[in-house]
């Protein structure tokens, strides 16, 4: 099955950044956070830009970005 990327706030993929990429929905939600806010997640500030930061990434309503892979994601969420 194809991951489907979330990007509610429409980023032009121009505006990702070089090694960036969208968080997928899979990846969103109170249940990946592993309880904490993650330095490697930036979220989309609805001015054009982003708020680079600590994030947990558990918003449908705001697009966020990593240059971390799926895999790294999830460990650094403690998830299995």
């Amino acid at each position: 099955m194809k991951s489907k990327i979330s990007n509610p706030d429409n980023v032009p993929n121009e505006m990702l950044g070089k090694g960036y990429r969208f968080l997928d929905e899979s990846e969103i939600g109170e249940k990946n956070t592993g309880g904490s806010p993650l330095r490697g997640i930036d979220a989309w500030d609805g001015d054009g830009k982003w708020k680079i930061g600590l994030f947990y990434g558990t918003s449908n309503a705001i697009s966020y970005r990593t240059k971390l892979t799926k895999k790294q994601l999830k460990q650094r969420r403690g998830l299995k």
